[in-house]
């Protein structure tokens, strides 16, 4: 597990800066996944979503996770939902959190997957949402195993 640093990119030759990245194997296969964290007051956009899911390929990741303290945009849980190599998860902080506090929330579910665990999911699903096409997960190692979208909500 590391925590802000910089890649250069596959595709682009540029280097990207990501918030944490964890690389290791599930059920022998190499596995990179990134995290971005944003603690924004406006709620993640669909083009924002795009941004990472072009950040995710550049830097060869097979799954990213994207919190934000503000929530999500139906658009961007949409465009979420539907990516596929990579996948992407989202996961909604509570705002009533500090920053600082939600960010090392970020870095403890993410140091959780670099130690080989897998954290369940802290806070609870929104189960009445109706934007998702597919499967909604539960927990990130379903998630990571490409059981279906991993979408959390305070």
């Amino acid at each position: 597990m590391r925590h802000n640093v910089s890649i250069t990119g596959g595709i682009s030759g540029v280097s990207r800066q990501i918030d944490a990245l964890a690389e290791g194997a599930i059920a022998g296969q190499k596995m990179r996944v990134v995290a971005e964290a944003k603690c924004h007051t406006r709620k993640v956009t669909i083009e924002m979503i795009d941004g990472f899911v072009g950040k995710l390929l550049d830097l060869g990741a097979e799954r990213g996770i994207f919190y934000s303290a503000a929530g999500f945009t139906d658009g961007a849980i949409k465009r979420a939902d539907n990516a596929r190599n990579p996948n992407v998860g989202l996961v909604h902080l509570p705002p009533t959190l500090s920053p600082e506090i939600r960010y090392e929330s970020v870095f403890v579910a993410q140091g959780t997957l670099a130690n080989g665990g897998f954290m369940e999911r802290a806070l609870p699903l929104d189960a009445e949402a109706p934007l998702f096409t597919g499967p909604v997960v539960e927990t990130y190692e379903e998630f990571l195993r490409g059981e279906g979208f991993l979408y959390v909500e305070e």
